[in-house]
C-alpha cells in the first residue's frame, strides 16, 4: 500500500484529487482538451493510472472538475475587479476584458456540454448582474446574460486580445440603452 503524504487519509486524497486537477490544467493549457487524458493527468501528477481512475472515471470527469475550477476563478476574478467599476460604461468594460483574460488564459473550449458551458459562465454572470443591478440598469440578469453571450461569442471566433474591449464595450453599452428604452414606459 502506498504510503500517504498528508496528516490523514482524506487529506493525501484531496491533494491527489488536486494534483490531477492541476495536471489537467496544465496538460490543457499546453495541447488543448484532446490533451487532457486519464493517463497523462496520471504521469503530470505523479500517480499511477488505475490510481487515477479512483478519483475520476474518465477524462470527461476530470475536464469537468477542471472546468468548475475555473468557473470559480473566473467567477473570483470578475468579483474582484467588480469592486473597481463605477458607471455601466466601466462595469461592462471591465467585465469583457477580466473575461477575455479568464479564457485565454486557461478555459477548455472545445469538448465541454452544456451543462459544463452553463457552470463556467454561471458565476460571473451573477457578478455582473448584480454590479448592474447597483449601477441601475433596468433588467440586470438579462442584460448580464446578453453581455456574457457576446463575450462567450467572442472568445470563441476572435483572439482574446484586449484590442477589441473598447469596440465590443460599444457595441454592448448599445444594445444595452437599446434593451433600457424597450423597458422604460412611453
Amino acid at each position: 500500500m502506498p504510503r500517504i503524504q498528508a496528516a490523514s487519509v482524506a487529506e493525501n486524497r484531496d491533494l491527489r484529487r488536486m494534483a490531477l486537477v492541476s495536471a489537467a490544467g496544465d496538460l490543457h493549457r499546453i495541447g488543448g482538451d484532446a490533451a487532457v487524458t486519464m493517463s497523462a493527468a496520471a504521469v503530470a501528477a505523479g500517480i499511477s493510472r488505475p490510481a487515477a481512475y479512483e478519483y475520476f472515471h474518465s477524462s470527461a470527469e476530470l475536464l469537468g472538475e477542471l472546468v468548475d475550477r475555473q468557473a470559480e476563478r473566473w467567477t473570483s476574478m470578475v468579483a474582484l475587479a467588480m469592486t473597481e467599476a463605477g458607471d455601466v460604461a466601466d462595469i461592462v468594460r471591465v467585465f469583457v476584458r477580466t473575461s477575455l483574460r479568464a479564457v485565454a488564459e486557461d478555459a477548455p473550449r472545445k469538448g465541454l456540454t452544456g451543462e459544463q458551458i452553463s457552470r463556467l459562465h454561471q458565476g460571473p454572470a451573477r457578478e455582473l448582474s448584480y454590479a448592474l443591478a447597483s449601477a441601475g440598469v433596468v433588467e440586470p440578469t438579462l442584460a448580464a446574460r446578453l453581455v456574457t453571450g457576446a463575450v462567450v461569442a467572442i472568445a470563441r471566433t476572435h483572439d482574446q486580445d484586449e484590442d477589441c474591449v473598447p469596440s465590443v464595450t460599444e457595441f454592448l453599452l448599445t444594445g444595452l440603452a437599446g434593451l433600457s428604452a424597450a423597458q422604460s414606459p412611453p
